[in-house]
């Protein structure tokens, strides 16, 4: 049984500045997969189906920080499975439209036939599927399996399809497992020790393995600090060695990284963060808070685009004591910019990194931090929910008290912008919307559209909220 492919039409070239085209990226996958002729249909923007019941749309709306254009095909080399051939299943594929880079592909057909787990789907096929499908694989055993070594050499093979320039040398690599724990299993990654050939004695069959390369860079001080503009993950069948999914991506750092902000400095600003937040959260004061443990990073600014979407930060987990709570104590983990000291966010964790007891010293250094004057420059935000109901950010350029967003930025509400000079289009699968020169801005190389054309457009509505600088958005 085919899977219903549908098709969006609406214009979209030419595009903003910097993007490609929904015809280019077509032209990207065909040559990837060297099939001039190939089948392929645009089905949107890959964040529509944040809450796909299809599992693999579901996981290509998460696969960019923004989203990027969603294609499907009948196409696939796995013709074997099926009674007639033509029944099998294709493939998705998603493109980065700022870089043109596969981000996503996933062969449909081994994703069904080649579980996480130890257990045959063959149960699980239902209704027409199961009568057109010839072969279901089968459990073994850990011995059919491939090791460890040859899984992440195979997946190394694979990443370098997608990104040739890719080194592994420059990455953490951790390999999926399933072991025996009483009555039931236990899955997980665990890190690839290339001196350890072989599976350990718990390890279970499994129908695929999982490898995952987190990149690391050295930074202007000569740290070494998690890269996460770029990552890679690979899915492949456990004894063959076919691919099943990849996501990743790969983008250069283009910023200095040299901290403005010292590391002292911004554990006093996670403190006080956290301070007020517990207050907030309708929590007694922290009585005590120790960072347990700390680092660097470069990642991207939540709601930006490339090529300026990049910063540096402190991430810190911190122990955080709150009276009269059972919540107490929380491990939060919370994220500092390097260079302005704004906090990025924090996660209130339930697990707890340390028990102890805080000495003098640690308590006095805790209420000096308190009591630093420190202050930050708060900017606006826009904040909305996404399509997978998580809270969005996105910092507005303002000038003259209206609020801008770059042209690139249009993309996280589904909106095109189509830049004609003296004018400026905004487009969506619903309409379109035109500006006329003076009621857009353009500095330098950047193209700034007013935020409430492109929430009108998008269907949004704001509240503006001035004592906290934020601009909330809802659907109308």
């Amino acid at each position: 049984m085919k899977k219903l492919l549908f098709l969006l039409v609406f214009a979209v070239s030419p595009l903003l500045w910097g993007m490609i085209s929904v015809e280019q990226a077509e032209q990207i996958i065909r040559e990837f997969e060297g099939v001039p002729d190939m089948p392929l249909y645009y089905e949107g923007l890959s964040s529509e189906f944040a809450k796909s019941l299809d599992d693999m749309r579901a996981l290509a709306a998460h696969s960019l920080p923004w989203p990027g254009y969603f294609f499907s095909t009948t196409y696939t080399t796995h013709t074997e499975y099926f009674k007639d051939p033509s029944q099998s299943l294709g493939r998705y594929y998603v493109v980065d439209p700022f870089t043109g880079q596969i981000v996503f592909w996933c062969d449909n057909t081994l994703d069904m036939l080649y579980p996480i787990g130890p257990e045959s789907v063959e149960e699980d096929l239902q209704g027409e599927l199961k009568d057109e499908v010839k072969y279901v694989p089968q459990p073994g055993q850990v011995s059919d399996m491939l090791t460890p070594p040859q899984a992440v050499n195979v997946a190394i093979d694979y990443v370098k399809k997608f990104y040739p320039a890719f080194n592994p040398s420059e990455y953490d690599i951790e390999i999926s497992q399933m072991r025996k724990e009483g009555e039931g299993r236990v899955g997980g990654e665990r890190p690839y020790d290339p001196s350890q050939p072989n599976w350990p004695p718990d390890q279970m069959f499994t129908f695929r393995i999982s490898v995952y390369f987190d990149h690391k860079v050295v930074d202007g001080q000569g740290d070494t600090i998690k890269d996460c503009t770029t990552s890679f993950s690979v899915d492949i069948t456990s004894t063959k060695g076919e691919l099943i999914c990849f996501t990743g991506y790969h983008y250069p750092i283009n910023i200095p990284l040299v901290p403005t902000i010292s590391r002292e400095e911004a554990e006093q600003i996670a403190f006080n963060y956290i301070y007020n937040q517990a207050i907030s959260f309708g929590y007694s004061p922290p009585s005590y808070m120790e960072v347990i443990r700390g680092g660097k990073g470069v990642g991207g600014r939540p709601g930006a685009v490339p090529p300026d979407w990049l910063t540096y930060f402190w991430v810190f987990d911190v122990y955080v004591e709150i009276p009269n709570t059972i919540l107490s104590p929380r491990d939060v983990a919370i994220n500092v910019d390097a260079y302005t000291g704004e906090v990025g966010g924090t996660d209130w964790g339930y697990g707890i990194l340390k028990e102890k007891i805080p000495t003098i010293k640690q308590l006095i250094y805790y209420k000096k931090a308190l009591r630093a004057k420190r202050q930050t420059v708060r900017s606006w935000k826009i904040i909305w929910r996404g399509a997978d109901g998580f809270e969005e950010k996105m910092i507005p350029f303002v000038k003259n008290d209206r609020f801008y967003i770059k042209d690139g930025q249009a993309i996280y509400f589904l909106i095109f912008v189509e830049d004609k000079g003296k004018e400026v289009i905004l487009k969506n699968k619903n309409g379109q919307l035109k500006l006329k020169k003076g009621e857009f801005l353009r500095e330098g190389k950047n193209l700034y559209i007013p935020l409430e054309a492109v929430l009108k457009i998008a269907g949004y509505e704001a509240e503006y909220v001035k004592e906290k600088k934020e601009i909330r958005l809802k659907r109308k």
